[in-house]
């Protein structure tokens, strides 16, 4: 496997997510996940912003969106909380199977998915690229150069697309994304917390997959409510 170049490895940290950019309801996770080198070096070809779908068949990953379509247990978090915002059950398997296949992060739909570090990684821990990505020997020399550029990334594409709703998820890096934010003012708890600001709100939450976030689907839920309502009365 040859190392990327920096014309390549540059395109790669341009990457934004999936979905709609201009969608009401906007996902940030830390990072994907993988340790596989060959997959990182086939998103060379994605453009800025994909639909998941199309995106995860040129990675060779259809699980997800055809045949059985295995439920992803980070996405199943997100497509129960808009499960909710629909007034359908978020307990109904079925339902967030379908949601997750054909609307998570969908071309046109209601939701954009984003990560503040453009390299998927194993953990974000785990650096274990050396020998294909010279550009960092270390995973602190990675962080330490890419997300100050990130940080202004994604805070002028908020700025220039104002969605809705942003929930950012991890706890470590709640102090990260909270620089996304720089004027909001959050309240809640160690778990949850949120900022208002005009028509828009912001949302720091643990990683979805923790027992923590096991109760609190419908205070998210509301949370956004307030400000996205795919039914409104």
């Amino acid at each position: 496997m040859g190392r990327l170049s920096n014309n390549e490895f540059n395109h790669l940290t341009n990457f934004l997510g999936y979905g709609e950019i201009s969608a009401p309801v906007w996902f940030l996770g830390i990072e994907e996940s993988t340790d596989n080198a060959e997959i990182i070096r086939r998103r060379i070809s994605f453009q800025a912003v994909e639909d998941c779908k199309e995106a995860h068949e040129k990675l060779g990953i259809t699980k997800h969106h055809e045949g059985d379509r295995t439920i992803q247990r980070t996405w199943a978090y997100l497509c129960r909380l808009m499960l909710i915002l629909h007034n359908t059950d978020p307990r109904d398997t079925e339902a967030v199977r379908t949601y997750q296949a054909e609307q998570l992060g969908r071309k046109n739909g209601e939701t954009f998915l984003g990560d503040l570090l453009p390299i998927p990684s194993k953990s974000n821990g785990d650096w274990d690229y050396e020998n294909f990505l010279p550009q960092y020997s270390n995973r602190q020399d990675y962080e330490t150069d890419i997300l100050p550029k990130r940080i202004s990334l994604w805070k002028t594409q908020i700025r220039t697309h104002r969605p809705r709703v942003v929930m950012c998820y991890g706890k470590k890096y709640w102090p990260t994304y909270k620089q996304l934010f720089p004027d909001a003012i959050f309240n809640g708890d160690s778990v949850v917390a949120h900022a208002e600001a005009g028509d828009q709100v912001f949302i720091l939450t643990h990683f979805p997959t923790l027992s923590t976030m096991n109760n609190r689907y419908s205070e998210i839920a509301n949370i956004m409510r307030k400000y996205y309502s795919p039914n409104p009365k």
